[in-house]
């Protein structure tokens, strides 16, 4: 399959996980983990049908696995706690916002990697876009409480304390270092066995990531309680139904495998920089169908018009770079 084919897919898929997920968080909650974990059980049963997972025959060590599995979720529970923490939401549309950038200092720091004067002004132009974006649909809500939480408990480890705010800084640039030397181990590693394996190790990372999701098991049985709450439906007009919010799921489900699959393909065919830009790019088509579907065309603002002419035109000037 064709980088732009991926490409395409990527966004798509993506974009439509995100949206299903904010229409189910919408009414009945966050259920990022429990969506994780049925799309990690749907990925490894379909490896395990096809045969595409052997578990006798792999051509990546599993060491080596196994260190990118560590990786990924340090970088996920250092941002999962960050979201408990006592920040003003602007600091995490900043955060959300460096991906491009902190990937390109990574890059240079790590393997001393100079990028063009092209690729620069592209990352920055795309970079401030979203963060611009982000801001004006930030400056719309009601209040920033609804944006910060509590942290007593997770900021007071015996007699250790440390001020939330300081702990939530750290853990954010502590996941978003992780998060881009993860996607540069992952370029290394197709580079060093071929970038065929890339399916091989889109199943064997969910794989050995699955023992960790028994860390979330409250949330998600809290999860699945509020699921199954929901108004039943009939499944296609027979005497079967089901609550509305587990059909939603099983969509999602769907979804996200398309997205994860294609996002793993894209890094095998595309630079680490390329993959982080098709990602970014697709936050902000998140966030632009959020406002459509969710939000009022009223509560766009010159931030929102600003951010989109700077991702419009980051996107053309690194488009001819992409592949």
């Amino acid at each position: 399959m064709d980088p732009t084919t991926v490409c395409v897919q990527a966004l798509t898929s993506c974009v439509g996980c995100v949206t299903l997920m904010e229409k189910l968080k919408w009414s009945v909650g966050e259920t990022a983990n429990l969506v994780t974990l049925f799309g990690m059980i749907l990925m490894i049963s379909e490896g395990l049908v096809t045969g595409r997972l052997d578990l006798t025959r792999r051509k990546i060590p599993l060491s080596t696995y196994l260190s990118l599995v560590i990786i990924y979720f340090l970088s996920n529970s250092a941002n999962n706690l960050a979201l408990l923490c006592k920040l003003p939401y602007p600091v995490f549309i900043i955060f959300r916002s460096a991906s491009l950038p902190a990937n390109v200092l990574v890059s240079f720091v790590l393997r001393h990697h100079f990028y063009s004067l092209r690729q620069v002004i592209a990352v920055s132009g795309i970079s401030i876009g979203v963060f611009l974006f982000t801001l004006g649909t930030w400056r719309g809500e009601v209040s920033v409480e609804r944006h910060v939480a509590r942290v007593e408990e997770i900021i007071q480890i015996g007699s250790f304390e440390m001020d939330a705010y300081l702990l939530g800084v750290i853990l954010l640039i502590f996941s978003l270092m992780l998060s881009s030397y993860l996607g540069i181990k992952q370029e290394e590693l197709y580079r060093d066995y071929g970038r065929d394996c890339a399916t091989e190790s889109m199943y064997y990372i969910n794989l050995l990531t699955l023992p960790f999701m028994l860390l979330h098991s409250t949330d998600i049985t809290r999860s699945m309680a509020r699921l199954s709450s929901t108004t039943p439906i009939d499944i296609l007009s027979t005497t079967v139904s089901i609550p509305w919010a587990w059909s939603v799921l099983g969509l999602i489900t769907l979804l996200q495998y398309s997205c994860i699959s294609a996002v793993f393909r894209l890094s095998a065919l595309t630079s680490s920089l390329t993959t982080t830009v098709v990602l970014t790019l697709r936050k902000f088509l998140s966030l632009s169908l959020s406002i459509l579907l969710f939000g009022s065309l009223s509560s766009l603002t010159l931030h929102h018009a600003v951010g989109t002419s700077l991702v419009v035109i980051g996107s053309i000037i690194y488009s001819p770079l992409l592949f």
